[in-house]
């Protein structure tokens, strides 16, 4: 695959409708797609080489760690969805439609990513922002028990 074929993936991945991060062993930024840039506020530049927890100091690192290791220890990919945690990273919540809500709503995946040798040497997540699923299914459960 040469640089020239490498363009237009890199620029797909940019424009996802998905936040895209790529972390190393130390929770450093390595990729943050324009999804993030766009909700978090926090343009690339800005972001790569930061610690999550730099740029998101309410997460919870023993909570987050223990994800992370339940994802690198069985090298299989981890998921929280927004019933079981509302957000992992706090994100704005843009949408006109579902601007009822302070924050983005998250389904989010945690991915291994495996190396040449075989080893978890970076962690991938790819958050879904499930803002119009939660928001409608809160309001169902509100007219349900008023």
């Amino acid at each position: 695959m040469s640089l020239a074929d490498i363009h237009p993936i890199l620029d797909v991945i940019h424009n996802l409708d998905v936040g895209i991060i790529i972390m190393d062993s130390e929770r450093r930024i390595e990729l943050w797609n324009g999804f993030m840039a766009n909700h978090s506020r926090i343009e690339a530049e800005q972001a790569l080489g930061v610690s999550i927890y730099q740029l998101f100091p309410e997460l919870d690192p023993k909570w987050f760690e223990q994800k992370v290791k339940q994802c690198t220890i069985i090298q299989n990919q981890a998921f929280v969805t927004w019933e079981q945690r509302s957000y992992v990273l706090r994100l704005h919540n843009d949408r006109p439609i579902t601007g009822q809500s302070d924050f983005m709503y998250q389904n989010v995946t945690f991915l291994p990513l495996i190396n040449h040798k075989g080893e978890v040497d970076r962690i991938g997540l790819i958050i879904y922002d499930a803002t119009a699923l939660a928001s409608a299914r809160l309001s169902l459960a509100n007219q349900a028990h008023p």
